[in-house]
């Protein structure tokens, strides 16, 4: 399958979000850009037929370090190299923004992004237990 990555926005990354099983409750653009408040952000998608299956918001957290909040790609479109596809994507901007740094948190349910989280480099900085193991937090940092 041919997949392409580009710039997008909030509404197609609720669209997404909406695709993802593992994501609940669907989140809207609105509590979306709530989130992000007044901080430089991007929205990467993976698109494959010009429809998003995939996506990625993150935001600059502070000078040098830009934060991977979400990434998500939709059940039928996984195996496909995408989320690598689009971390790649966001590393990029980062650097072109300036930033020395990427960070990124994810859960313990989910295995195959802490395997790829790792693979791509990122080091685990911090575990943040939330009394269910599954739902415990790891903390990862990459030096860009």
């Amino acid at each position: 399958m041919s997949y392409q990555i580009q710039t997008g926005s909030l509404e197609l990354a609720s669209q997404v979000d909406a695709l993802v099983p593992e994501f609940s409750p669907d989140k809207s653009p609105t509590q979306l850009a709530a989130r992000i408040g007044s901080k430089p952000y991007r929205v990467f998608l993976a698109l494959h037929k010009n429809e998003a299956v995939g996506f990625l918001v993150a935001y600059q957290e502070s000078t040098d370090t830009f934060y991977n909040w979400l990434t998500g790609v939709a059940p039928e479109h996984r195996q496909q190299g995408l989320a690598g596809r689009l971390i790649q994507s966001f590393e990029q901007w980062a650097i072109e923004q300036g930033g020395n740094y990427a960070t990124v948190k994810s859960h313990n349910r989910f295995p195959s992004m802490l395997r790829l989280l790792i693979g791509k480099g990122y080091k685990v900085t911090r575990y943040e237990e939330l009394g269910n193991i599954d739902d415990s937090k790891i903390h990862f940092q990459k030096r860009l």
